[in-house]
């Protein structure tokens, strides 16, 4: 369930997006992370060391980072679903604005 709260956005309960939207952030953390380690990391190492074992950690990683649920809506009663991206939440208000994705 949900609304238009203007083209092309809508608004729908966190708790309904809620697992797709954690597993999002997780990755999105541990890419953070990654970069944050490599970024520390060329003050010891050799730059052109650290890009190759970043890159060579993200490479294994990407089945796991790229691989997200996706989000999902049916406007009305139409039969085709159509894919959105998540643009925010507020969890403690049970909000959630999705944008729909061109298709």
């Amino acid at each position: 369930s949900g609304f238009v709260v203007s083209p092309g956005y809508l608004c729908t309960n966190f708790h309904v997006i809620e697992r797709a939207y954690s597993l999002q952030d997780n990755a999105d953390q541990v890419k953070e992370a990654i970069d944050q380690l490599a970024g520390n990391a060329t003050q010891l190492l050799p730059k052109e060391f650290v890009d190759a074992s970043k890159e060579g950690l993200l490479k294994r990683l990407s089945p796991l980072l790229e691989d997200l649920p996706e989000v999902y809506v049916r406007i009305n009663s139409a039969t085709k679903y159509q894919k959105c991206r998540i643009v925010d939440v507020e969890p403690d208000l049970d909000l959630a604005v999705l944008k729909i994705e061109d298709t």
